[in-house]
């Protein structure tokens, strides 16, 4: 308990090691939208959709992976379209950017479900491994 701060009730809300008040304090910062304000920019979180949305409107050609892209190559289990689409990536050294999502817990849930890969293309989603290779291939 803080007793220099004469502050004897529980939870204690600290921000740069300063006491900002106990629940009903708090409560109240958060219902005025103030608190936020308070907490310094390294210690905030993103919202998922809104870095997703950052993400994909990034780089002109964004590629959004089920893990490693080398991995997913290498990987029995990947189907053999996504593996022909890295292949295909890596051949013609385009400027594509990955991220993988499968290591971004907040993320994840937004795009899981839908294949290894989502390719965006200046922000607006292309498809997966068969849509691009389809494109791709009748080219």
């Amino acid at each position: 308990m803080c007793i220099r701060d004469r502050w004897k009730t529980y939870p204690q809300v600290f921000i740069n090691g300063k006491l900002v008040g106990g629940l009903d304090v708090t409560k109240d910062l958060i219902t005025k939208g103030k608190f936020l304000e308070m907490v310094p920019a390294e210690n905030k979180t993103e919202d998922p959709k809104a870095k997703l949305m950052r993400l994909i409107s990034s780089q002109k050609i964004m590629v959004l992976t089920n893990g490693n892209p080398v991995e997913l190559e290498k990987n029995e289990s990947t189907p053999e379209e996504t593996k022909r689409l890295l292949k295909l990536i890596s051949e013609r050294k385009a400027d594509f950017y990955f991220y993988n999502y499968a290591a971004d817990e907040g993320i994840k849930p937004l795009v899981e479900g839908k294949g290894d890969i989502q390719v965006f293309v200046d922000g607006k989603h292309i498809g997966g491994a068969s849509e691009l290779l389809s494109h791709i291939e009748a080219k």
